[in-house]
Order: structure tokens, then C-alpha cells, then sequence
């Protein structure tokens, strides 16, 4: 918690100079020598307990850096103004084939820009590539294109859709649609190749077995797969305050690593091997539905909760949240800026801050109506932290979202239960998906 602090306090000061940078920085050290002073010499304390305060200086500086960084244009801006002819060689991150088109993402790219005005090549670039002439390609493909590589258009106004900031928290530089496109070598990553292959099987099942709005709604909640999403479904969850449905997150990840985890203890598997294994999956589900920021968060503070059985230790949701939005922001600062971000971390601090204060107000005896007020006292406390953002980035909210989330959050554990199993099942023998994707149905 303490580092996480001192690093967001490194992070908004980015825009300030060195200077008062350096200011801050005696000004932190100073006070840290006087604290242990105070906490050694006068209250007797050993210097064991609080030497990692030493450490807060460097997660100072690295925030401020970090954060810099992140928010410096690219340097080939200067060499055009909206859109421009180039010749690209880049590795293949994912594949998403659409209706009329193929997306590709491609990191690692080498730009080369042939034109009257200048002749110069840009790398580590990371695009998003419309492909009109699909290509047979796996994830690790080295491929050879040509194409206008086009910069992403800033909001001019209040509320629009910035497509420039939402493309650079993701870490994508610019767009690029393409003309002609080879591909350079055969060599691919097997590993993440099979999990992309995975969760095409997955959608396939979905998709054979379900009605299309109904697939639709399931390879979001699942494999975070939304193109078979219809808009006004969408919209729809989002109006009644049940958008997060729609995304992976906690409930999903914990819901799988647990369940893997106690499934493995009770067939004799020792503890350090069933973490091992569970942490194995969730990684490679964390992979296999494109990390968001929230499934970023619950794998991490997962890792966390089953490490402790490992070593021994307790698990605290504060000090887990901290590690993981930590990582998260140490990765990328500009996700701060997100709206998954924050909700996503809203609702753990609704969870750990709000909560445990509501919590002591329920003094009912009978288990059953302290459970039913515990769980409205939880949506309220989530309520309560996610209120602001939700106000911000969309501009209203739902009156009754919190008593529909009470309602459908227990048949939403099922929906998602009977889903994996049926994915599962569905990738080794197709007809077995089908009992449990009526249940979901």
C-alpha cells in the first residue's frame, strides 16, 4: 500500500518540473529518516519493521518517470500530419477475423516511409492493421506489409469518443489499412497459438449451439470475445447498470483458479503443486481473453491468495489490490486513465473500505437475512466508490442497479460455471457441450 501511494504521487507529478521533482524527493527522504529516528531511537522499535520505507524514494521516481514516458508522442508524428504511405515488417500479437475484414495487432514494427519529403524508418511501433484480403497466419508470424498508416483522431469536444487515448492506453501507436500483405516467415509461438486456437473452438460452440444474440452475450462473459455482441444488447446492460456482466472479471477468475485449486487438494494433489497448476490456467485464461485491466487484477491478487497458502501467510485485500494496480500502472501509467481501471478498483475499495463500516450495522441473528443484507450492504458500498467514474466517462446511472445486481449476480455464477463446462467438454467431444448450454440458455 505504502509503495503504491508513493508511486501515484510520483505519477501526478509528471507534468512538473525536475526541480521541484528533486524538492519532493529530500523532502520524502528527510521525513523517512525522521520517522525511522522516531520509530528506532524513541519507541524502541527494530529497524527490520520499517527499512522498506528506504525503498519509497525509488517507486517516487519511478511513477514520475514512468508517467513521462508514457505520455510523450511518438516520434514519427512529426513526419506526417493525418495519414501517410509506408512499408511495414511486424510480429503478430492477435487475430480477429470479422465479418468483412480481418484485424490483426502487431507489435515490434519496423515503419518505412517512402515519400518526396522523407525516407526514414521508425521501430518498436505497435499497430492495428484492417486487412480486406485475409491471410492464413498464427500468432507469432513475422508479416511483410504495405499501407496507409493513420494517426487516431483526439476528442474535439466534451464526451466524444477520444479513439487517440483509448488506442494509446492500449499501447497501440496507429492504424493501418492495409493494401497487400505476405507473410515474411512460418515461425509462430505455439503456446499462445493454441490458446488462440482454443478460443475460436470455444466461440464455435457458443455459436453452433446457442441463437446469436444469446452466443453473443456468452463469448463476452466468457472468453471476452464481443463480436457477436449486438449493439443493443449491449447498451441495454449498460443502462441498467450491469455492463460489468459483460467483462471478465474477479468473479470469473476466482470462480476458476478456486474452483481448479480445491478440485486438485481433493484428489490428493499437494498444495504446492495444485497452486502451481492453478496458477498455470488462470494465467493462460488471462491470456486467452486479451488481459484486461480487470482480469489483470483479479490474476494477480489470485496469485497472491494462493501463494499465501504456499508460504504460510495471510491474505489482505488492501495490500493485494496495491501489488496488482502496482503492476498494472508500473506496465502502463496511462490506464489510470481508463474507466476499467478505475471501476475495477473502485469496487475493491467499496469492497475493503466502505464495506467493514456497513458491515458492523448488521447485527441480525438468522444466517440466511444477514447474508441477503450483507450482499445489499456490499452492492451498496461498490455503489458508493463507482458513483463518480460512472458519472464521468458515461454520464448517468441506473436507480435500481444495485437491487438488479443482487438479483442476478448468484445466476450469473451458474451462467458462467455451466459455460466453461461446456467449453471444456464442448473442445473434446462437441455433442457433451450440449446438456450445459441449455442450463446457460
Amino acid at each position: 500500500i505504502w509503495f503504491f501511494v508513493i508511486f501515484l504521487g510520483g505519477m501526478g507529478l509528471y507534468k512538473h518540473s525536475p526541480f521541484l521533482i528533486c524538492f519532493f524527493l529530500i523532502f520524502l527522504i528527510v521525513g523517512i529518516i525522521l520517522l525511522n529516528y522516531y520509530l528506532i531511537i524513541i519507541k524502541a522499535y527494530k529497524f527490520q519493521s520499517f527499512s522498506f520505507l528506504f525503498l519509497l524514494p525509488v517507486f517516487f521516481v519511478l511513477g514520475y518517470l514512468l508517467t513521462k514516458q508514457a505520455f510523450l508522442d511518438n516520434e514519427m508524428d512529426i513526419y506526417f500530419d493525418e495519414k501517410v504511405e509506408a512499408d511495414i515488417v511486424g510480429e503478430i500479437k492477435t487475430i480477429e477475423d470479422k465479418e468483412d475484414y480481418q484485424l490483426l495487432l502487431l507489435k515490434d514494427c519496423i515503419i518505412t516511409i517512402n515519400s518526396k519529403d522523407t525516407n526514414k524508418q521508425f521501430k518498436n511501433i505497435s499497430l492495428k492493421v484492417y486487412n480486406n484480403s485475409p491471410i492464413i497466419s498464427r500468432i507469432g508470424n513475422k508479416v511483410s506489409l504495405r499501407g496507409q498508416v493513420i494517426k487516431f483522431q483526439k476528442a474535439r469536444n466534451p464526451g466524444q469518443f477520444d479513439e487517440y487515448q483509448y488506442n494509446k492506453i492500449l499501447k497501440i501507436d496507429y492504424k493501418v489499412y492495409c493494401d497487400y500483405i505476405e507473410l515474411v516467415n512460418e515461425e509462430y509461438s505455439f503456446y499462445h497459438d493454441f490458446l488462440h486456437n482454443t478460443k475460436k473452438k470455444v466461440f464455435n460452440i457458443y455459436d453452433k449451439l446457442l441463437p446469436k444474440e444469446k452466443s453473443g452475450i456468452l463469448s463476452a462473459m466468457i472468453i471476452g470475445d464481443k463480436n457477436n455482441l449486438e449493439q443493443d444488447i449491449k447498451e441495454l446492460y449498460q443502462q441498467h447498470g450491469i455492463s460489468h456482466i459483460l467483462a471478465i472479471s474477479g468473479l470469473h477468475v476466482s470462480l476458476i483458479g478456486m474452483s481448479l485449486y480445491n478440485i486438485l487438494k481433493k484428489i490428493g494433489l499437494k498444495t504446492n503443486i495444485s497452486v502451481f497448476l492453478s496458477i498455470s490456467i488462470i494465467y493462460s485464461y488471462g491470456i486467452l481473453t486479451n488481459f484486461s485491466v480487470s482480469t489483470n487484477r483479479a490474476v494477480v491478487m489470485l496469485l497472491i491468495l494462493l501463494i499465501a497458502k504456499v508460504i504460510g501467510r495471510t491474505y489482505d485485500l488492501l495490500s493485494a489490490a496495491s501489488l496488482s494496480a502496482l503492476i498494472i500502472l508500473m506496465q502502463n501509467p496511462l490506464e489510470i486513465l481508463s474507466a476499467g481501471f478505475l471501476l475495477s478498483f473502485g469496487a475493491i475499495l467499496g469492497i475493503g473500505l466502505i464495506y467493514p463500516t456497513f458491515s458492523k450495522l448488521n447485527k441480525t441473528e438468522n444466517k440466511i437475512i444477514k447474508g441477503l443484507i450483507d450482499s445489499l450492504l456490499i452492492s451498496i458500498s461498490i455503489q458508493i466508490m463507482t458513483l463518480p467514474v460512472l458519472l464521468f466517462f458515461f454520464f448517468e446511472i441506473s436507480t435500481y442497479s444495485i437491487l438488479l445486481n443482487i438479483i442476478l449476480l448468484p445466476f450469473v455464477s451458474i451462467i458462467i460455471t455451466f459455460g466453461i463446462i461446456a467449453a471444456a467438454l464442448g473442445v473434446i467431444y462437441f455433442p457433451l457441450a450440449r446438456f450445459f448450454l441449455g442450463v446457460v440458455y
